[in-house]
């Protein structure tokens, strides 16, 4: 382990140096750098585990979920899961995200419908499967489908774009999180729904 991480780190100072003499300020030629040095899937999955940290920062020193406001309504997304996951009905957009491996923003005004609908889907993180379906599930299940008017484009976990008509996903009180999706929608002034830590 220690020989990976003194190649990786001797890698990483000369491809830095690299992009320093093809004329990179300091402040450019380190993330340039990272990006020879380590494969996107690698960085992906770091970044999450990064994020999973500072979540559990915030919880241990009682700062409550990142992003979300006074005043804003919070449906959790199984606090037993330990991947972070959010769902939030965000400044005109239902924004999906779990982790630093998806964040998924669509247009409230492409939001067909949305319902309570329990599944226990088998397929990978987002994957859209043969009737245009992509699941976000937690502890393997899903509870909310929100169709949409036209197919959602998105990055998947690990870099592969693709696009979905409908998405499910996971919420601990879905009854209430459909209730604020069909307000928001049909009211047209969208703030943060839901999501957790």
């Amino acid at each position: 382990m220690l020989v990976l991480m003194i190649t990786a780190a001797v890698l990483l100072a000369l491809d830095h140096r690299r992009h320093r003499r093809d004329g990179l300020d300091h402040r450019s030629a380190f993330p340039a750098a990272i990006a020879d040095t380590a494969p996107a899937a690698v960085r992906k999955l770091t970044a999450h585990e990064l994020f999973l940290s500072t979540s559990f920062l915030r919880w241990v020193t009682r700062r409550g979920p990142h992003g979300v406001r006074a005043g804003d309504l919070l449906a959790p997304y199984a606090p037993g899961q330990a991947a972070v996951t959010y769902g939030f009905l965000f400044d005109g957009s239902l924004r999906l995200r779990y982790g630093a491996l998806l964040d998924i923003r669509i247009p409230a005004d492409r939001i067909a419908s949305v319902r309570l609908d329990r599944q226990f889907p088998s397929g990978k993180l987002a994957a859209v499967n043969e009737n245009d379906v992509a699941d976000m599930a937690v502890a393997g299940q899903t509870t909310i489908t929100v169709e949409f008017t036209e197919p959602a484009r998105y990055i998947r976990a690990l870099g592969k774009p693709t696009e979905a008509r409908t998405f499910r996903f996971y919420a601990d009180d879905p009854a209430q999180a459909v209730v604020a999706l069909r307000a928001g929608r049909s009211e047209g002034d969208l703030r943060p729904q839901a999501g957790r830590r």
